[in-house]
């Protein structure tokens, strides 16, 4: 029963209020979850590196390798030839974020072009080395693709440029190398892949790292053995 003084149009006011409130936590909620890229815009991408760069097996590499093992933009810029077991098809990551060590399978589909892009270079030497001296820089691989490919290829509105990209686009929606570190975590816990591999296979200092980055994933997971019981 209302109380005295609390007309049905207040009420109606308050539901209002209330519902809007709740409308824009889950737009706040939806602008703060990271870029995924869908294999379309992946494949763009791609096809503008094969347009765009001069050496264009290297940087497809560049964004091959940090995509299909979840790496960090540093950890792949700065990638040996020692780090590579192609045998055993492994790759090594040393001297990652904590000192965390850690060792991911490559795919086997992957191997040939790893393979390729290793002839003849000695342990010591860079995987992507840059043409002045070391190896390529995290910034010259970002600004390639959140200002060059991701842009090109269409995947920001069209008012958007290199000079405003960063007042005109929220970082979580920009397409950068950690883009594509998320995109394989997303990938792998949509297909099933226990989230304690996927957090091995980060190098996150623990579990709960990985849950908490991913947990509206778990949700979705759960919804979905829900509606498969249909109690």
């Amino acid at each position: 029963r209302p109380s005295p003084g609390f007309s049905h149009k207040d009420r109606k006011a308050k539901k209002f209020k209330r519902d809007k409130i709740n409308t824009r936590s889950v737009a706040e909620s939806d602008s703060k979850r990271k870029k995924v890229l869908s294999q379309e815009e992946i494949q763009k991408i791609r096809e503008q590196i094969r347009r765009q760069e001069h050496d264009v097996f290297l940087w497809r590499m560049v964004f091959d390798t940090t995509l299909k093992h979840g790496l960090r933009a540093g950890e792949s810029m700065s990638l040996k030839r020692k780090h590579l077991d192609l045998s055993n098809e492994e790759l090594r990551v040393e001297g990652a974020k904590g000192g965390k060590n850690r060792t991911i399978a490559i795919p086997s589909g992957f191997c040939p072009d790893l393979s390729k892009l290793a002839r003849g270079k000695e342990d010591e030497d860079w995987l992507f080395p840059s043409p002045k001296s070391g190896h390529y820089s995290k910034r010259s691989f970002q600004t390639r693709i959140r200002d060059k490919w991701s842009m090109a290829a269409g995947l920001y509105s069209s008012d958007v440029t290199s000079n405003n990209i960063l007042e005109e686009v929220p970082e979580v929606q920009r397409v950068t190398p950690h883009t594509l570190r998320h995109t394989f975590a997303t990938q792998h816990l949509r297909n099933g892949t226990p989230i304690e591999k996927v957090s091995d296979m980060l190098g996150h200092d623990d579990v709960q790292t990985t849950y908490s980055e991913y947990s509206h994933l778990v949700t979705e997971d759960h919804r979905g053995f829900q509606n498969e019981v249909g109690l």
